[in-house]
């Protein structure tokens, strides 16, 4: 049996996908590319936006005009906020929540498929929730890069959000399990595991730990491996965890940030703690005492109550700040949350507008962020194996990588000599400009197997 998976949303949705692809692999099942002739197609889904649930039925629909034959599962977020729509539409035969995924394999396998029209709903509480779902070093083939979640689950209540309706609440990985899966994934070659959770920096709260000192034994234990921290509440980020950047060259220089805004009021609209004034002060801190330290931020265009002054405000803050780029989001009410009673102070077109100032913005700071690292030597890990660069890089086989300070690079392969797996040196050279600008090098050194 030929099975194809996607997914949308955030690493940990990713992390679940390359588990639930692995469970099914244990199966005999033979794992095939999105779109390509199967079976069974997955899709693993998203909500934290309308755009993300839109998404999801369209990759639905694409896998039944593609595979007019194969049975259809829907899983994941999307399912577990709101099962009805999923389950009304006829392509699908399962409807799955997020503790399902574990036991995806024999759900779908150790019984009858569901009868045309008749899809199997499954969806678990998530509040009462203990595991970290999926939790395990499942190795990814297609990248040299590894996602690890060790946290799952959200408990800050954002007035837009609906995360803890579909993660539940926060739960960590035991912190002696979570280095063990760290030193197997380095013992199977990964150079880099990139840590996910719902709200990473919650991690270890039930085991009277801090992320901070948890890392500090992560680098004590094994040798080789780089970690990269993804999305991080800024007013969890410790002085422990800034010293530890500065002073661990295992740590990768990048921190991303949930800002979501930069104004006072509309902070408090959204039930986020903290104010701009110790956002600034934290982002200035960290790039002051990690000069190579990229700093990104997730931003959120258009909240009910954003008038244009709180925007021009957010964008004023902004662009004093010495961020390398930005994640912006539309606003997208949700039902259920309390935003969604809010009043709109803008239309779409204005929140579409706001959303390409800052989208600009993020381009222009991505571009002056590269130009500082111009003749420099950067450290990278491939990012994904022979995948081609975009026109403009020159002939031959090019290869792509990310800097430890999430810079994208290219080179040619004839640059380096044996397995693409590893870390190695690159001196940029120049930037090809582009919706995905890069930094371009000739000179490659491979420093670590």
């Amino acid at each position: 049996m030929r099975a194809a998976f996607t997914s949308l949303g955030c690493r940990s949705n990713h992390f679940d996908t390359v588990a639930m692809i692995h469970r099914f692999q244990a199966r005999g099942l033979h794992i095939v590319p999105f779109g390509a002739p199967a079976d069974l197609c997955l899709v693993n889904t998203c909500t934290v936006t309308a755009r993300a649930d839109f998404q999801s039925r369209q990759l639905l629909r694409r896998a039944r005009r593609r595979n007019p034959e194969a049975r259809i599962a829907v899983i994941g977020c999307g399912p577990q906020r709101d099962p009805g729509p999923y389950a009304s539409l006829p392509e699908v035969s399962w409807v799955l929540g997020n503790p399902e995924k574990p036991e995806i394999a024999e759900i779908i396998l150790d019984q009858p498929f569901p009868d045309p029209g008749l899809p199997l709903v499954r969806i678990s509480p998530i509040a009462g929730e203990k595991r970290v779902i999926n939790f395990g070093a499942w190795p990814d083939p297609e990248r040299n890069r590894v996602e690890l979640k060790i946290q799952e689950g959200c408990s800050q209540g954002c007035s837009y959000c609906v995360i803890p309706e579909t993660r539940g609440s926060p739960r960590s990985v035991p912190p002696e399990e979570s280095r063990a899966a760290i030193r197997e994934l380095e013992g199977l070659g990964y150079r880099e595991v990139v840590l996910t959770g719902t709200q990473l920096t919650a991690y270890g709260q039930e085991y009277q730990t801090r992320l901070s000192s948890w890392l500090k034994n992560v680098f004590q234990e094994s040798r080789k491996t780089r970690i990269r921290l993804s999305s991080l509440e800024p007013w969890r980020v410790d002085d422990q965890l800034m010293e530890l950047v500065r002073d661990q060259n295992r740590l990768c220089p990048h921190f991303h940030l949930a800002l979501q805004s930069l104004d006072d009021e509309i902070l408090k609209e959204m039930n986020r703690p903290g104010d701009s004034r110790r956002m600034v002060e934290l982002i200035q801190a960290l790039v002051g005492k990690t000069p190579e330290l990229a700093v990104g931020a997730d931003l959120i265009a258009g909240f009910p109550s954003e008038t244009e002054k709180s925007f021009a405000r957010t964008y004023s803050v902004l662009e004093g700040l010495p961020l390398a780029y930005l994640h912006v989001f539309p606003y997208s009410p949700r039902p259920g949350t309390k935003a969604c009673g809010f009043k709109k102070c803008a239309p779409e077109r204005e929140i579409k507008r706001r959303v390409r100032i800052l989208q600009e913005l993020s381009r222009k700071k991505r571009r002056e962020f590269y130009e500082r690292f111009l003749g420099q030597w950067l450290e990278v890990i491939l990012e994904e194996p022979g995948k081609n660069q975009p026109a403009g890089a020159g002939e031959g086989d090019n290869l792509r990588g990310t800097s430890s300070n999430y810079i994208l690079v290219g080179f040619t392969r004839d640059r380096i000599s044996g397995p693409d797996a590893g870390v190695y040196r690159m001196k940029a050279e120049k930037i090809f400009p582009g919706r995905a600008p890069y930094l371009w090098g000739t000179r490659v050194e491979k420093i670590v197997e």
